[in-house]
């Protein structure tokens, strides 16, 4: 699985996203180098642990490491532009920056064989935009989806994929 994450590049130039490849294998030190940042909670006296890549690339300790998501959707569609298949992408947000330019930029760029299934916080995320119309239920874009909670569960998630695909919005 092609995982992509995105922040504020190391040396505040703007945001970086990094492609990343995820086999079941490998998953343990995936999530060490990927999923982790060791010196985040460190106590004010604690000794730095080694970064993991994720802190080497976008920064470390309690340094700000938020980016703006568009680069990634569009990082997302490049990629993704030359697959013959149908494609999940699994998208968390957890800031209300760029939500519809993000919308946008799938209308335009991204093609109909890709599902778009966005996660995030109420709390954290333009509610209001969301909702709007039904953008989240796929009403104004077949391909989008937002699911309104900090919690999934992967069965509900498959089978939004599932009967996207069948209706012949992947094909």
């Amino acid at each position: 699985m092609d995982v992509f994450l995105y922040g504020e590049q190391k040396s505040g130039d703007g945001t970086e996203v990094i492609r990343t490849r995820l086999e079941r294998t490998s998953l343990p030190k995936w999530i060490a180098d990927w999923a982790v940042r060791p010196n985040m909670k460190r106590g004010l006296f604690a000794d730095a642990a080694p970064a993991s890549e994720v802190e080497k690339r976008l920064g470390a300790a309690d340094s700000p490491w938020f980016g703006l998501p568009l680069p990634a959707v569009q990082a997302v569609c490049k990629e993704n532009a030359s697959h013959g298949g149908t494609t999940l992408v699994l998208f968390w947000l957890d800031r209300m920056t760029q939500a519809e330019e993000m919308v946008r930029f799938i209308a335009k760029e991204s093609g109909p064989a890709v599902l778009w299934q966005f996660f995030g916080d109420p709390d954290d995320i333009n509610y209001s935009f969301w909702t709007k119309d039904g953008l989240h239920q796929g009403k104004v874009l077949p391909q989008v989806r937002f699911h309104l909670s900090r919690r999934w569960r992967w069965r509900a998630l498959l089978r939004t994929f599932s009967r996207w695909s069948l209706e012949g919005k992947g094909k």
